[in-house]
């Protein structure tokens, strides 16, 4: 388990009395699937406060440096230049001149293996990330959402598009919660981990925290929950 002092150049703003408890298994599920499959497209999700930013932080750190990124955001919140100047990352800022729609389109021009929105707030960002994706780029970004699968439900709803659609094309759902244990120490922890498969319009939970602090790291919620997107509208 990695906690505020073995990481805190990720997660520079928590307090010590909130720590970061992303287990080594969750980790490692981050570091091998962006080693080891083509580019996949990630959505990072959570609360406000629960540090999607800086997850997004840490999955770009695993990007080969051989690939390029493109960061566009609105502000400077994810100082990722900084954080890797050895990278290949180039970086588009919207203002009142320049808007989320013309910062992915001078983005894309640059060939980028991946395209990174700081953050998903509102219909133009959902419709240019998920636009960007049918382009054949990969991308990564965050949402608020209250658990794994409403992530889904949040872009479907901000693009017009079914959830089916929306499944098809991002690969990986991160989740991240707050909370609180018994002896009222908070932390904040990946809390799913789902793999969207495009060809069956299933999904699987890959990495599950409460099954993981109960030493079954499986897939719980497979057959159930976590069935079909079909499924999903029935619960």
């Amino acid at each position: 388990t990695l906690e505020v002092q073995d990481v805190k150049n990720f997660f520079p703003f928590w307090e010590h009395k909130e720590k970061v408890q992303f287990s080594q298994e969750a980790l490692a599920i981050i570091s091998n699937l962006i080693s080891n499959e083509k580019s996949p497209n990630i959505v990072i999700s959570g609360a406000t406060g629960t540090g999607k930013t800086e997850l997004q932080k840490y999955i770009i750190g695993q990007i080969p440096f051989f690939k390029r990124l493109m960061m566009i955001q609105d502000t400077n919140d994810t100082a990722i230049s900084l954080l890797y100047p050895d990278k290949d990352i180039r970086e588009i800022y919207t203002n009142d001149q320049v808007n989320i729609e013309q910062a992915i389109e001078a983005g894309l021009r640059q060939l980028p293996d991946y395209l990174a929105i700081a953050e998903i707030r509102g219909q133009k960002e959902a419709k240019g990330f998920i636009s960007a994706l049918n382009t054949g780029h990969s991308g990564i970004t965050t949402i608020h959402a209250d658990d794994g699968l409403d992530t889904i439900t949040r872009i479907a709803e901000l693009t017009g598009m079914s959830e089916e659609k929306i499944g098809k094309r991002i690969n990986y759902i991160f989740h991240i919660k707050k909370i609180l244990k018994e002896d009222g120490t908070k932390l904040r922890v990946i809390n799913e981990i789902i793999k969207l498969d495009k060809k069956t319009s299933s999904n699987e939970c890959i990495y599950s925290y409460d099954s993981f602090t109960k030493g079954n790291t499986g897939t719980p919620y497979q057959g159930s929950k976590l069935a079909t997107y079909q499924a999903r509208k029935g619960i």
